[in-house]
Formats: C-alpha cells, structure tokens, sequence
C-alpha cells in the first residue's frame, strides 16, 4: 500500500526525494524560496516551499488518482528498501567516495 507524498525539496526532504527518483516515487516541491527568518537573521536558514505549487501537487492527486496511486505504489515500493543500511551505506559512499 502506498500513500500519495507532496514532499518539499528543501533541507530534511532533498535526499528523500532524490531516493525517490523526484516524480516517479512522490510530488516533489522543487520551488523553493529563502524565508523571511533566514533572511533576517545570520544564524537560522531554511527555504519555504511556494504555496500555489503545493495547492498544484494536492491537486493533481485528487484529479488524477489511477496516477496518484501509480506514484505512491512506486514510492512506497522504493521506500520499503530504504532502512539505516541503505542511509548508512550512501552516506559513507557520498562522504569518502573511493579512488
């Protein structure tokens, strides 16, 4: 079983999405802006995702549900291989890659 996933492609989420193969897995938020904290401030960043693409996201699912349940088949067939193992593993081969 798999359940539809709109995820911000921003801090926490971009490897997520990334694992997911972007679209084929989840409805990922691909326009993102600086928020006004992180704009105001030396010591807090973070992106906010734009709400209308997010409305779009929320809205594809529900007009297109043979589709949205494709996508949340795949993500979530992709995401039962996902365990610390794996997370472990492409973080240790993207921090010391061999040469």
């Amino acid at each position: 079983m798999g359940v539809p996933a709109v995820l911000a492609y921003n801090t926490g989420q971009i490897d997520l999405v990334d694992f997911l193969g972007g679209d084929a897995g989840c409805w990922p938020l691909y326009n993102q802006t600086i928020s006004p904290w992180a704009r105001a401030s030396t010591k807090v960043s973070g992106l906010e995702t734009d709400p209308d693409e997010a409305a779009a996201a929320l809205s594809d699912i529900f007009r297109n549900q043979g589709r949205a349940r494709r996508t949340a088949l795949a993500g979530a067939k992709k995401m039962r291989a996902w365990g610390w193992t794996t997370a472990v593993r492409a973080i240790t081969d993207a921090a010391f890659p061999l040469r």
